[in-house]
């Protein structure tokens, strides 16, 4: 696979250690990282993408992940896929219509 099999990801952290994690804004999201249990998880390319598709979901395309990540658009959608259950687009869409 790629480089995000070989260390915890935010959402894996979450999912595995059955976490209660429901930041409601932007802002809460950004700072609970900086917090116990996540100051010593590395981000992932998923993680880095999530992160910065809360402060401008609009704003983001696959494609510009694409090239700044040096990954191709199925493979970051297969991320998606499997651990948030959704496509990229479909993640994108439920943030902007969330705020």
């Amino acid at each position: 696979m790629f480089i995000v099999k070989c260390r915890p990801t935010y959402i894996g952290y979450v999912l595995e250690h059955n976490i209660n994690w429901a930041p409601k804004q932007t802002i809460d999201f950004l700072t609970s990282l900086n917090t116990n249990p996540f100051t010593h998880i590395t981000p992932t390319i998923l993680d880095n993408i999530i992160i910065q598709l809360q402060t401008k979901p609009e704003s983001w395309s696959i494609a510009k992940f694409q090239n700044r990540y040096q990954c191709s658009a199925a493979k970051l959608n297969r991320f998606f896929k499997t651990y948030l259950g959704m496509t990229f687009k479909q993640y994108q869409q439920l943030l902007i219509q969330s705020t």
